[in-house]
C-alpha cells in the first residue's frame, strides 16, 4: 500500500499540532486534490503558488520551471 504525501501532516493541522512551512504545502495539496481520491497524481494547475512544491509535480514539469 502506498503512502500518500501530506495525510500525515494534514492530520497534524486538524489536531492543532505544528507543521513545517513545506507540511503545509503537502497538506494544503492533499486537501485540494480531494485527499488524492482519485491517486496520487499531478494537478497540472501551474497557476497555483504552491505548484513548484506540489509533491506529485510531472518530472517534465519541475524542468520547465528551472
Amino acid at each position: 500500500m502506498a503512502i500518500i504525501i501530506g495525510v500525515y501532516e494534514y492530520k497534524r493541522i486538524m489536531s492543532g499540532r505544528n507543521v513545517s512551512p513545506l507540511g503545509l504545502i503537502k497538506a494544503k495539496c492533499y486537501e485540494c486534490m480531494g485527499n488524492y481520491d482519485g491517486g496520487a497524481q499531478d494537478c497540472k494547475i501551474d497557476k497555483c503558488p504552491l505548484y513548484s512544491r506540489m509533491p506529485y509535480k510531472e518530472k517534465s514539469k519541475c524542468k520547465e520551471q528551472k
